[in-house]
């Protein structure tokens, strides 16, 4: 068996805070635990779905490019356990589904805060390759263009119920890079921090 303890979570302290999915993206997204749960909590919300919940996070996972294959429990057959399923993972990155729980899988070993190697697969999301994300997994959810847009416009429609001077307070503190988290990320154009800037000066 490859199994290696992983926990992503510098929090969880024992291993105690049930946020298998949350450990198992930061695993196969190279990704710190902050930025996965923001990336799972805005796609999940496009279903109005918790984020481990098969609805939300099923949309999670197909939102960042990966591939859902199930496993056949035919008469006769027997669903293969995690460990066995790991080691057909070489060169591959996946999360495994199995009971009420998700591992992350990456170049054939299993990664998890307990051993888990012999629970059995239900299915898996998966994608082909190794590659690193970890140039953009340092600091925050990456958003498109469109998306930073809509959020945004959400926000300032939320301020323009909200007395003037504070609106100006909330308004400058979401221009702000440690409120929104987004505007010093290497790949944020010049439209995206002029969207912000508006949002700042109140014209959107």
């Amino acid at each position: 068996m490859k199994y290696t303890y992983f926990q992503p979570n510098d929090k969880d302290l024992k291993d105690k805070f049930g946020d298998c999915a949350v450990r198992a993206l930061c695993l196969v997204e190279n990704l710190s635990w902050d930025v996965a749960y923001d990336k799972m909590w805005w796609y999940s919300r496009d279903v109005w779905c918790p984020m481990n919940f098969k609805q939300g996070f099923d949309n999670v996972m197909a939102n960042l490019g990966y591939t859902y294959v199930g496993i056949s429990n035919k008469k006769g057959s027997k669903r293969p356990t995690v460990a066995e399923f790991a080691k057909t993972m070489k060169g591959k990155r996946a999360i495994a589904v199995v009971s009420n729980h998700y591992v992350g899988v990456k170049d054939g070993k299993y990664y998890d805060t307990w051993e888990s190697g012999r629970t059995h697969l239900y299915g898996y999301w998966y994608k082909d390759t190794l590659e690193d994300t970890s140039s953009t997994s340092s600091s925050a959810i990456s958003l498109t263009q469109e998306e930073l847009t809509d959020c945004l416009t959400s926000i300032k429609e939320i301020f323009s119920h909200i007395d003037s001077k504070v609106e100006t307070a909330l308004s400058m503190a979401l221009y702000s890079v440690d409120t929104l988290n987004i505007i010093h990320q290497n790949n944020v154009t010049e439209d995206q921090k002029a969207i912000l800037k508006r949002i700042a000066e109140s014209e959107v």
